[in-house]
C-alpha cells in the first residue's frame, strides 16, 4: 500500500481538505483510498503527536504535562496502528495522512525522520504532499484566526517582525527539513493559490496528489464524480469589518474567564456576529498598509526564491497574497474597498474604527447578562419548588449567585456568598 503524506502547511485550506476527505471516507475506500479512524479525524493530529518528543498544547489540552504521562497516553497505540494498516491493506491501493500539525508541532528534525522510518516500514511507496502560502498572506490569515479567539489589537502588531529564523513562515526550511527525512524526489510541492489549483479547485488538485510520482501505469484510477463536492469552504478567513467587531467583542467579553475555561458568551457574540452579512466586504489584506507586505515580501525574497528554485523549478514565483480557502469568489459587490452610506463614501478602516467600537460597547453592556438555556430550566425546576414544598440546595443557590454575579460582577454581598459557599464545598470534597 501506498502513502500520501499531507503535512499542510497551516492556512492553506487543511480544514477544507480534511472535511471533505472524512465526509467522502466511504466512497474514496470504494475507490481503493484509505483513511484512518484512529489517527483522529477529520484531522489527524493525534498521529502527529505520537511522533513528537515534546508535550505541547495537544497533550496538556488532556492534562498531560510530563514524558511518562504522554508514554502512558500512547501505551497501545502503535499496535492498534499496525493492526488497523493490516486491515486496510487487503482492499486498499492508497493511504491518505493529513495533518497541518505536521508542519507546526513536528518540527524536530530527529522527530520527523523517526517519521520517515516507520512509515517507510509500513508503505511500499510514500509521497508527502504540502501547499505552501506566500508570508504575508499566511500572517494576515493567522490574524483572522487568532480574532476568532482573544486577539483584541490590530493587524499591522500582528506578528509584525517575521523573518528567516521564523521556521514557521520559512518555506525553503520547511521543504529542506522533510526532504533530508523523506528525501527530495518523494516531495509534492504546490503553491496555494486558486489559480494554480486544477479546476481552480484545491480538492480536485488534492486528487491529482494522489496518482502524482508513481510508476507509469501504476498510478491509482480516482473517480471525481463518485464524490461528494457539495461542502466547499471551511474556516474561512473574516473580513476587515468582521475583523473589527470581533476585536471589540474580545475587549468587551474576554474569549476566556476563570482558570482557563472558554467564555460561552464569546463565542455566542461572535456567532451572532457571523450572521451580518453586510459586514463581509473586502479582505483581511484590505487592513494591512502596503509598505507592511511589502517589507514581509523583502524579508523573504531571497529564501523564496530558493525554494522555488530547489523545490519547485521553473514554476513563477509568488503572485501577490493568494486568496483564501473557499472555493468561489465572492460576489464582486462584496469586495469593495469603500462603503456608501446615503451620498458619502467611508473607508474600510473608517467604518472599521466604527464598527469595533460598537462591538466593543455591546458586548461589555450585554455579554455578561446572557442567560444559556440550561440556566432557564434550572430556573424553571428552581421555581417549581415551591408547589413541592422542596428545599432548595446548596448547589441550586451558588447557581443562582453565579448568575447574579454575571450582573452585579463587583456586589460585595453576591461575591461574599459564592465565596462562602464554594469554601464549604471544597472542604467537603477535602474530607
Amino acid at each position: 500500500m501506498r502513502l500520501l503524506l499531507h503535512i499542510g502547511t497551516e492556512k492553506t485550506g487543511t480544514t477544507l481538505l480534511q472535511d471533505w476527505l472524512y465526509a467522502n471516507r466511504s466512497a474514496l475506500s470504494a475507490q481503493g483510498v484509505f483513511l484512518s479512524q484512529i489517527m483522529e479525524i477529520p484531522n489527524n493530529r493525534k498521529f502527529v503527536a505520537y511522533f513528537q518528543s515534546n508535550v505541547d498544547d495537544y497533550t496538556c489540552n488532556l492534562g498531560i504535562k510530563t514524558p511518562e504521562g504522554k508514554a502512558a497516553l500512547f501505551a497501545g497505540y502503535g499496535a492498534a496502528l499496525e493492526a488497523e494498516l493490516a486491515a486496510a491493506r487487503p482492499d486498499h491501493h492508497t493511504m491518505v495522512i493529513t495533518s497541518e500539525h505536521f508542519h507546526s508541532r513536528l518540527i524536530n528534525p530527529r522527530d520527523i525522520a523517526t517519521l520517515a522510518e516507520y512509515l517507510r516500514a509500513c508503505f511500499s511507496e510514500i509521497r508527502v504532499l504540502c501547499y505552501f502560502r506566500e508570508q504575508a498572506s499566511l500572517r494576515e490569515s493567522l490574524y483572522s484566526t487568532a480574532l476568532r479567539h482573544d486577539e483584541t489589537g490590530p493587524l499591522s502588531d500582528y506578528d509584525a517582525g517575521i523573518g528567516l529564523e521564523d521556521y514557521y513562515y520559512n518555506c525553503h526550511a520547511i521543504a529542506s527539513r522533510w526532504a533530508e527525512a523523506f528525501g527530495q524526489e518523494v516531495l509534492l510541492c504546490r503553491v496555494y493559490d486558486r489559480a494554480r489549483f486544477v479546476d481552480q479547485d484545491i480538492r480536485r488538485d488534492f486528487l491529482a496528489a494522489l496518482s502524482q510520482g508513481f510508476a507509469p501505469g501504476e498510478a491509482p484510477l480516482l473517480y471525481p464524480a463518485q464524490l461528494d463536492f457539495s461542502h466547499s469552504s471551511s474556516n474561512e478567513s473574516l473580513s476587515p469589518l468582521q475583523g473589527r467587531l470581533f476585536q471589540g467583542i474580545n475587549r468587551g467579553v474576554p474569549f476566556m474567564v476563570g482558570q482557563g475555561e472558554a467564555n460561552r458568551a464569546n463565542w455566542f457574540l461572535k456567532a451572532e456576529a457571523l450572521h451580518c452579512k453586510t459586514l463581509i466586504r473586502g479582505r483581511m489584506q484590505d487592513g494591512a498598509t502596503d509598505q507592511s507586505r511589502r517589507e514581509i515580501a523583502a524579508r523573504f525574497a531571497a529564501s523564496n526564491q530558493q525554494f522555488f528554485a530547489t523545490f519547485l523549478p521553473g514554476e513563477p514565483g509568488f503572485d501577490q497574497p493568494a486568496t483564501d480557502p473557499g472555493v468561489a469568489e465572492p460576489p464582486a459587490e462584496e469586495t469593495g474597498r469603500a462603503v456608501s452610506v446615503g451620498a458619502q463614501t467611508f473607508d474600510l478602516s473608517e467604518v472599521g474604527d466604527i464598527v469595533e467600537d460598537l462591538g466593543a460597547r455591546f458586548s461589555t453592556s450585554l455579554g455578561f447578562r446572557l442567560m444559556w438555556e440550561e440556566e432557564a430550566l434550572m430556573l424553571r425546576d428552581v421555581a417549581m419548588k415551591y408547589d413541592s414544598g422542596a428545599v432548595l440546595s446548596r448547589e441550586e443557590a451558588l447557581a443562582l449567585m453565579r448568575m447574579a454575579q454575571r450582573m452585579r460582577p463587583h456586589g460585595p454581598v453576591i461575591n461574599r456568598k459564592i465565596a462562602d459557599w464554594e469554601s464549604e464545598q471544597a472542604n467537603e470534597v477535602a474530607q
